[in-house]
């Protein structure tokens, strides 16, 4: 959800290494529990702050 409040891309920016090993953290759970809901039901645990990280991940390096 977007409220168009912030600069995006400026947010993730300053955020980029915090969002991007926090992700890296929690990624090999969340995949263990994406495959658990396979089985049960779908989720959507997290998804957010996944398409967030990816999108820090693959900004431009630091100028």
């Amino acid at each position: 959800m977007e409220f168009g409040l912030l600069d995006r891309s400026k947010v993730l920016a300053m955020i980029r290494t915090r969002i991007v090993n926090l992700w890296a953290a929690l990624q090999p759970y969340v995949e263990v529990e994406r495959q658990r809901a396979a089985l049960t039901g779908s989720i959507t645990i997290l998804m957010t702050l996944e398409r967030h990280a990816v999108a820090a991940r693959d900004l431009p390096p630091y100028e």
